[in-house]
């Protein structure tokens, strides 16, 4: 039996890994088991996504993402959602008045959460509570 064969283009930058990869063994196993991991990963963190629309003035923002977690402080309201794309969006919700913010990083989270909340130590524990790990 004749296995399909795939070509793969390296670039020049990632020559290293794949050379010290290949000292490991079977180098098509081996990029088949990335390939199992990768898509299982992927498969995973797509279930947990839905669709979310949420208000700003007389604008919806509309995004697939999932809820992370939810803070009340006095007659506000804090949802923070990640989305698809590795961001996070920080809606902000009061009596008199309704804000989304788009983070892009970790670090603009924590610090678009302290200035609206003010507490920025117990945010990112209630983040990690909900065992969500974060890299970038």
């Amino acid at each position: 039996m004749r296995l399909p064969r795939r070509n793969i283009y390296i670039k020049q930058k990632n020559l290293k890994i794949f050379e010290r990869a290949a000292a490991h063994g079977n180098i098509s196993q081996v990029i088949v088991e990335a390939l199992k991991m990768y898509v299982k990963n992927q498969d995973l963190r797509q279930e947990s996504f839905k669709s979310y629309g949420v208000q700003s003035g007389d604008l919806t923002y509309r995004f697939l993402g999932r809820k992370i977690k939810t803070i009340t402080r006095g007659d506000a309201t804090i949802v923070v959602y990640q989305t698809r794309g590795d961001n996070f969006i920080v809606h902000q919700s009061s009596e008199a008045e309704e804000k989304v913010k788009v983070c892009h990083s970790i670090v603009e989270l924590v610090e678009a959460i302290s200035d609206l909340a003010g507490d920025a130590q117990g945010i990112v524990k209630a983040l990690r509570k909900e065992k969500i790990v974060w890299i970038d």
